[in-house]
């Protein structure tokens, strides 16, 4: 789902890799970012902080996905 979008903007794979797991499970967060969260808030997101005078970058990529929360999961109300 991030490859295409991050190769066009000359992204290599290991960068891409890089952003897959920062939006995945990990030690900030129990949860990933959801299909949503990835297609509607990260790439936007990623894609604005450059516009219009900045090239994206892996590393300014990952700063902008690192200040987006996941959405949680939802939870059944008979819980």
């Amino acid at each position: 789902m991030l490859k295409d979008p991050f190769t066009e903007l000359g992204l290599t794979e290991d960068q891409i890799e890089e952003i897959v797991k920062a939006t995945g499970e990990n030690a900030n967060c129990d949860y990933g970012f959801t299909f949503s969260d990835l297609t509607q808030r990260i790439i936007p997101a990623i894609v604005l902080d450059a516009y219009p005078n900045t090239a994206i970058t892996a590393s300014r990529a990952l700063e902008v996905v690192n200040t987006i929360k996941p959405t949680p999961p939802f939870k059944d109300k008979h819980e």
